[in-house]
């Protein structure tokens, strides 16, 4: 197994991940939008007659209280997604961090038997997987921290009823 490949492969999927949150939130706002562009026409119909105006009041009234559960819900989606995808990612640190563990007890135990050249490749080989091991896990930690200010952002706005 190539510990670089899968190193390459633990950043390769967290930046993906990544990105897809950027996709869900540019989703929002097309709904936003949308949910906006609704408000306008029931804001013109305001102007027809004084019975029209009775139901729009209920309908602005339904719209605006489907409008905070949806963002309350989309907000928690994703949330739970970005939490998702820091703990995938926690546990792809942790999987290289083992590989990398075994690769060093190997390097102990060769450097043990004096085979001192089988053992510095060896440690040289586990140095480079402990490196990706940390890399990967700064990334678990930012996608973690992330992961943690959707979830406050989405508690804010549900304080707030935005």
């Amino acid at each position: 197994m190539n510990y670089q490949d899968v190193g390459q492969d633990v950043l390769d999927a967290i930046v993906t991940e990544l990105g897809s949150l950027v996709a869900e939130d540019e989703s929002l706002k097309r709904e936003i939008l949308q949910l906006q562009h609704e408000v306008g026409e029931l804001k013109a119909r305001t102007t027809t007659t004084e019975s029209e105006f009775a139901q729009m009041r209920s309908d602005t009234d339904r719209i605006r209280t489907t409008l905070a559960d949806m963002r309350a819900a989309a907000a928690q989606r994703r949330a739970d997604e970005a939490q998702r995808r820091a703990d995938e990612a926690q546990r792809r640190a942790d999987d290289v961090q083992t590989q990398a563990d075994h690769i060093q007890e190997m390097a102990d135990v060769a450097r043990a038997q004096a085979e001192s050249d089988q053992a510095d490749h060896l440690q040289a080989e586990a140095n480079l997987v402990q490196n990706k091991a940390d890399q990967a896990q700064v990334l678990a930690d930012e996608a973690q921290n992330m992961a943690e200010y959707v979830q406050d952002v989405a508690q804010q706005r549900e304080d707030t009823g935005e």
